[in-house]
């Protein structure tokens, strides 16, 4: 099963606990839940989430090249 699920925080609550809170009730509840990992996926150009992230106990397992940045338009040959 595959689950899309966005975090994000008020740019105006930022660096107050906040999103540290979400992620552990997120996790608590995904052992609860029984699941064994959770995967996540961000902009490699990020680094405050891929520090804050990190900071949680997550470890880089794939960099995927090439994909569309937000606003971007796919060419048909």
């Amino acid at each position: 099963m595959r689950i899309l699920m966005l975090l994000a925080v008020r740019p105006s609550h930022q660096r107050r606990g906040v999103a540290r809170q979400l992620m552990q009730w997120l996790l608590h509840s995904a052992r609860v839940a029984g699941m064994v990992s959770v995967h996540l996926e961000l902009r490699a150009s990020n680094r405050a989430a891929l520090h804050f992230y990190r900071s949680l106990g997550f470890a880089q397992t794939l960099v995927l090249a090439g994909l569309l940045r937000a606003g971007a338009s796919r060419r048909s040959a």
